[in-house]
């Protein structure tokens, strides 16, 4: 649903659009950060659990402001308008599930 959010923002041309846009990234946003948590539970040994969801989500965190730093540092320096960030968020997702694809035919 945020990927998919993410690439309308292109073609939005009013505030409503804009709002029911942010609406929908929004309530993708919201799923993301529990189910990860949760997926993330099943997968992490028992023993281990609070050590590697601690690590887990340090890292989250430090993604998101690292990405936001990022964001922030190439919208300045190449002067490109506010909706490549958008585009940007989209390649990272994607890149992101062809990297889990490829690792899980690894492990398979």
């Amino acid at each position: 649903m945020t990927t998919l959010s993410s690439l309308s923002y292109f073609i939005v041309n009013n505030m409503i659009h804009l709002t029911i846009l942010s609406t929908f990234y929004g309530l993708g946003c919201i799923m993301i950060f529990p189910m990860s948590t949760i997926i993330a539970t099943d997968i992490i040994p028992e023993d281990r659990r609070g050590l590697m969801l601690g690590t887990f989500d340090a890292l989250k965190d430090l993604g998101l402001a690292i990405g936001l730093v990022l964001n922030w540092l190439t919208l300045k320096l190449t002067g490109f308008p506010i909706v490549t960030s958008f585009f940007m968020m989209t390649l990272i997702t994607g890149l992101a599930i062809l990297v889990s694809i490829s690792i899980k035919k690894q492990i398979n």
